[in-house]
């Protein structure tokens, strides 16, 4: 019994879900995002396409199929934009993106799990396309730099390692964190390379047609280099060219009205991307035999045809095209990382935003450091590698948190946007500011949610004049036990019928996961008639097939949404069974880097001390710039990666815990 509260206990804490909030702007400029720098903030970083993955994915694994690699994967991401959409408009102003997203829907830890791998993927980013602009230089410099730097630093002749110490890399990638950190608003340079990135592009689909030789499409070898299971690795490998989606949502608290905008700006960004890509990538391979492409193939084709002039025109689009590339996912990696600060998840220290520029200087100062350590020593086709598995992780996340929502009572998740207000079924929360001349500045805090008013029912609440909270007349299990029959009866969703979505959902990813595993690894065996095989691949069936039907019998709830995934939850599952596919087909070397940066960490010395701190409203963070206030001391020692930060900090210091820890009635005070 005790072990069975302890199981109960733990799973309680693992799975705590963020009350829904408005988060403010990130800058305390009020940064307002329109439809044009949208489409920039998402289409740059899916360049990476053109200028970086066409000439490895295609000479290596796929040959000329490679556009239905892109083919492929526009089809997936298309699918996962429209569940993006869907939660931009149930949940506007939240800023994270998919790990808010999983907070509030899913729970504590898988959120941790989707925001720490976000983190790295950015990272990961940001190397890869420095790494990428050096061998542009190295290209057109027919060598002479990675001849210079073996000469002056020696040759490192490692697997997976780069060939020299990419000094140049590490260099632009401290120079592009510099600028980041100094807090220049990005979005007008961001403009600027992006007009260049488009005019080159212009003049590759415009000039290369007159150089075409369709050699990589006379044999069927180099169009199949690698068969379909090459098509499809090639697939999941550039699928982290489609993260503009997520980088896009971190935005929802700057876009001037997301209900509207993101919606319609995800699904025309995928398109836009498919038709870019399939057309400048066919005509480049069009050029050239694809089977000795290198990374920085674009160059390398117009030099080898005779024409070296027109990278003078290209080549500064390029550049900045990757420069750009790696602003935004510095864009996209910050929002996450103080997000999950402000959150408590990880060291709040992450999330303290400096009074000069607004911009966390030790976030950027860390990821800078790990980019440009990772650029400098990683062949830029490991980086390659490397990327993608994050994507997609987040990306399944968000398409099962819009089942999760759409089968959730709808007095468990109700809010109502209407000049400020903001209305909780089962959570309330009173917060009050208080300011006087001395700069003294109380923030009291009353929160009320499923545990805490099971033994505090008869607490009474105070309004606030921007949120307006409606208190549980009557005690939350009676309640509860009350709109669960009445809700069967109207085929409405219940607590009961939400938690069997929640393990029927769960259930669907691990077996479609194992089901893969056994048709990728297993499929020699399954061709020559094994038994074990067949039976195993039938017991996964079954088993998969019995949770969607547990899953789709459920009632779902009545609530609508400005836009609504279509076909709910036929096409999300189907949206979740190609995303299990592309993380199967992931290189190794993505998995490797996956569950270091998850579970590899170093304790501290002395136990933590728990941090007490209050986000904060509207009003405080107008006045103060988003700072964090807390009142104890972190202990300097204190140093985590990957699950040993949430294990041994996040769990005891997450907001959602002192929600629910502290007494209703008591007030958090928190004063400068």
């Amino acid at each position: 019994m005790a072990y069975a509260n302890r199981f109960t206990a733990c799973s309680g804490w693992l799975c705590r879900l963020k009350p829904v909030s408005d988060d403010q702007p990130f800058a305390s400029s009020n940064l307002s995002i329109g439809y044009g720098h949208l489409l920039v903030l998402g289409m740059t970083i899916s360049s990476s396409i053109i200028f970086v993955y066409m000439g490895y994915e295609s000479s290596q694994v796929t040959g000329s199929s490679f556009v239905f690699s892109i083919i492929i994967s526009c089809i997936i991401a298309f699918l996962s934009a429209l569940c993006y959409a869907e939660f931009s408009t149930r949940l506007p102003k939240i800023q994270g993106s998919a790990y808010s997203y999983t907070y509030i829907a899913a729970g504590e830890f898988p959120a941790f799990i989707i925001g720490w791998t976000m983190i790295m993927e950015y990272i990961v980013g940001i190397a890869t396309c420095t790494s990428a602009i050096t061998q542009y230089i190295n290209t057109v410099s027919d060598g002479q730099m990675e001849k210079a730097f073996i000469t002056a630093f020696g040759n490192i002749n490692v697997p997976g390692l780069s060939s020299y110490l990419n000094i140049i890399a590490f260099i632009l990638t401290c120079l592009c964190g510099l600028f980041v950190g100094s807090g220049i608003r990005i979005l007008l340079p961001l403009d600027i390379m992006s007009v260049l990135a488009i005019v080159a592009i212009i003049f590759i689909i415009s000039c290369g047609p007159f150089y075409d030789t369709n050699v990589s499409w006379n044999s069927p070898s180099i169009v199949f280099t690698g068969g379909f299971d090459g098509v499809l690795i090639a697939s999941s490998s550039i699928f982290y060219a489609f993260s503009g989606i997520d980088i896009i949502a971190t935005t929802g608290a700057e876009v001037n009205n997301p209900i509207k905008q993101l919606p319609y700006i995800l699904p025309i960004m995928v398109f836009l991307i498919l038709v870019v890509s399939i057309v400048a990538t066919a005509i480049l391979i069009s050029m050239y035999n694809v089977v000795d492409l290198s990374i920085a193939a674009v160059s390398q084709i117009f030099i080898v045809r005779g024409i070296p002039f027109v990278n003078m025109i290209i080549l500064p689009g390029i550049i900045a095209s990757l420069i750009a590339g790696v602003c935004c996912c510095f864009f996209a990696l910050i929002r996450v990382t103080v997000t999950m600060a402000n959150d408590g998840l990880i060291l709040p220290c992450f999330g303290i935003l400096n009074d000069t520029t607004e911009m966390p200087l030790l976030t950027v100062t860390a990821a800078t450091l790990i980019a440009a350590t990772m650029s400098m020593i990683l062949s830029t086709e490991t980086l390659i590698q490397m990327t993608s598995i994050g994507t997609i992780l987040a990306f399944s996340m968000v398409v099962m948190c819009v089942i999760i929502l759409r089968y959730r009572p709808s007095t468990d998740l109700e809010i109502v946007y209407n000049s400020g207000e903001m209305e909780i079924g089962d959570a309330t929360v009173n917060q009050e500011i208080e300011s006087d001349d001395e700069e003294a500045e109380i923030f009291t805090h009353n929160i009320e949610n499923n545990e805490i008013s099971r033994r505090h029912s008869n607490h009474s609440t105070k309004l606030n004049d921007n949120i307006n909270l409606l208190p549980s007349t009557t005690p939350t299990a009676a309640r509860h036990h009350h709109e669960f029959h009445q809700n069967r009866s109207k085929r409405l969703p219940t607590y009961v019928s939400s938690s069997i979505v929640n393990s029927s959902l769960a259930c669907y990813f691990f077996l479609f996961l194992a089901l893969n595993v056994v048709i990728v690894y297993g499929y020699e065996f399954l061709a020559k008639g094994a038994w074990w095989v067949i039976v195993l691949i039938t017991i996964l069936a079954f088993t998969i097939v019995a949770a969607i039907v547990s899953l789709v019998i459920q009632p779902q709830t009545s609530k609508k949404a400005n836009f609504m995934t279509p076909a709910v939850p036929f096409l999300p599952l189907l949206t979740i069974f190609f995303h299990t596919f592309l993380l199967i087909m992931l290189p190794g070397i993505a998995w490797i880097r996956f569950a270091i940066w998850l579970i590899l960490g170093k304790n501290c010395n002395n136990n933590s001390s728990r941090i007490h701190y209050v986000p904060g409203v509207a009003k405080y963070y107008a006045s103060n710039r988003y700072k964090l206030r807390y009142y104890h001391y972190i202990n300097q020692n204190l140093s985590f990666l990957g699950l040993p930060i949430y294990f041994f900090y996040g769990i005891r210091n997450s907001w959602q815990r002192q929600i629910i820890s502290e007494p209703a009635e008591r007030s958090i005070q928190i004063q400068d």
